[in-house]
């Protein structure tokens, strides 16, 4: 059995095994993403960035760049199997609840809805902008408290499209802060943070 497939074995044995907990305990949102695999907010965040900067410039190409950054933005997720140009370089995937497998398009035009309109605000003079601070910051504020706290990290988006952010695969770009942690390194109990060793090997160091 290949590792991919050793690694689904173990994603649908965790799903299954929180369904029966939540028919046991009469919850009306079952947690199935492992915690291994939950992706960083600052890589969801860093990844966003990276698809907006995508969406600027197709807006900058006239006379249908709006148009082409708007369906951009709906249909990123749905790309290379779950994953938008930003979520690639970072090493995240969209992925549905059931099985965790690959988010499609449809799916990604859910999750990215409210998103898109945002962002469209912005291109609007005026009025767009006031709709911008009025309706999106709000909107903003919700997604980032509900992604921070939700057992899935799921934001709005997610929730209406049964979707979630998982680690999956290097992460090509590296960030600027923090510990970089993909699904290899967890499965392998390692982690590396930005100097590129180990916890255990910088331990090993401080003690000589």
């Amino acid at each position: 059995m290949s590792e991919r497939d050793n690694q689904r074995s173990k994603d649908d044995s965790f799903v299954d095994r929180r369904k029966d907990d939540r028919r046991k305990n009469g919850r009306n949102r079952p947690v199935f993403v492992p915690e291994d695999r939950r992706a960083d907010l600052s890589l969801r965040m860093m990844a966003r960035l990276v698809d907006e900067a995508l969406f600027l410039a197709l807006c900058a190409v006239y006379p249908v760049g709006i148009l082409a950054g708007f369906a951009y933005l709906l249909a990123a997720d749905g790309m290379m199997r779950g994953r938008s140009p930003g979520k690639r370089l970072f090493g995240l995937r969209v992925v549905r609840s059931r099985g965790l497998t690959p988010a499609g398009f449809k799916a990604s035009i859910l999750r990215n809805l409210t998103m898109a309109v945002i962002s469209l605000f912005l291109m609007i003079p005026i009025v767009g902008w006031a709709l911008f601070i009025l309706v999106g910051c709000p909107m903003l504020v919700v997604d980032f408290i509900l992604a921070r706290t939700d057992p899935n990290g799921q934001r709005v988006g997610d929730i209406l499209a049964d979707t979630a952010v998982i680690r999956d695969g290097a992460i090509l770009l590296k960030p600027p802060f923090g510990r970089r942690r993909t699904a290899e390194t967890i499965s392998a109990g390692t982690e590396t943070d930005e100097s590129g060793e180990s916890p255990g090997e910088s331990g090993e160091k401080e003690q000589k």
